[in-house]
Formats: C-alpha cells, structure tokens, sequence
C-alpha cells in the first residue's frame, strides 16, 4: 500500500482469500496493473517471477522506475505466469485476449491465483482497464505531486496549518463512495471545506 492512500477503513477484503494475490487496479489504457495498492501471500508465484526479474536486472537503477519495478513489471510478470499455467489470462498487457465471463455482479475478476478489480462499464459490460474498487475497498488517493516543481500543492494551506490535516482526511473519507481521488492543493479550502479555513479555537 503506498503511502499516499488514504485507508477510511479496514482492507480485510484484500486478504480474505487463500493464496489468491489481489490487485485492485489495473491501468485503463496500457494494461499496466497498478502496484500502489497489492496484497499476495508469501512465496506467490507472481511476485517470485516479479524478484527474479529484478535481480536479474542489469540495468535496473537506469530504467524507468515504472518499468523497473513498477507498474509494468507487475503487468510482465502476470502475463509469465499465465503464460505458465492452463488459466485463462487476464488484463494481459502483451496479448488483448478475451476477458473470461463473470457469472455474477462481482467487484473482483478472478483467474487462477489471482484476482483483479472490476470496472463495470455503461452496458453493465465488465473490464479490468479502468479506475478498479478503490471506492468499495475504502480507499482514497491523495495526489502529492512532489516531483513537479511548480504544482499548485506546494502551496496549500495544510502545509503550514498541520490542525487543518485530520480534518480534511475525516472530510476524504466521508466522500469517499463519491470520490476516490483527491490532491493535497484541496486541503484546507473548498466549498465544502470552508470551515477548515477558520483557525483552531484554543483548548481552555
């Protein structure tokens, strides 16, 4: 779980099944399988695959961090292990195959030893390229944005009011089965965070 989710509640879901590896979010338009959220038993064969692709990296410190042990490394070794086994793939990022059925509304798409977060479409059509169950699993994204110089984050107000912080997390959560994405510029301002603004009142 990378550290900039936000958890509104327990993610018992990501775990509740045996030897199952569970990523809830797949890229929409790449195929890549998002790796800042992920759970999997010791010794899954996904990840095995995915630790000996990097120890045998020679240029492991020069690539893409997302190709090097990010996003599109997960990708690569999920297609190694379906490439591996008589399941059927899915959200394969070298070969568009066929997404096998879903027999009942489901927030999970499951093949073998793993399962992915389902993105229903307008038609009721099931896919995994998109936003996946962040919501469902109660999870926010807040946006930092640390690598770009001139990003409007680096000037929000929580930066320097610290007491605005826990209530902008509490506001996050309580929104959260409307929006699971929120940027770090949003703290401490905002129509429904007006009240945010004002400062502390003093503990007598």
């Amino acid at each position: 779980l990378d550290g900039d989710m936000v958890m509104c509640q327990d993610l018992t879901e990501l775990v509740d099944e045996p030897g199952m590896a569970t990523f809830p979010l797949v890229q929409s338009k790449n195929g890549q399988i998002g790796n800042s959220v992920m759970s999997a038993p010791p010794k899954h064969p996904v990840f095995e695959i995915a630790l000996n692709s990097m120890s045998g990296n020679n240029n492991l410190s020069s690539e893409h961090i997302m190709v090097a042990t990010g996003s599109e490394l997960i990708a690569r070794s999920v297609d190694t292990y379906f490439e591996g086994t008589d399941y059927p793939p899915i959200a394969q990022i070298s070969k568009r195959e066929e997404l096998p059925m879903i027999l009942h509304r489901s927030k999970w798409l499951q093949s073998g030893l793993i399962r992915f977060g389902i993105v229903y479409g307008k038609e009721g059509v099931h896919h995994t390229r998109g936003a996946g169950t962040l919501k469902t699993l109660g999870l926010v994204h807040l946006h930092w944005r640390t690598w770009m110089k001139k990003h409007k984050n680096k000037h929000s107000k929580c930066n320097t009011h610290l007491n605005l912080i826990e209530a902008f997390l509490d506001l996050s959560c309580m929104n959260v089965e409307q929006r699971d994405n929120i940027s770090w510029s949003e703290c401490g301002v905002g129509e429904d965070n007006t009240e945010m603004l004002k400062p502390a009142v003093p503990e007598k």
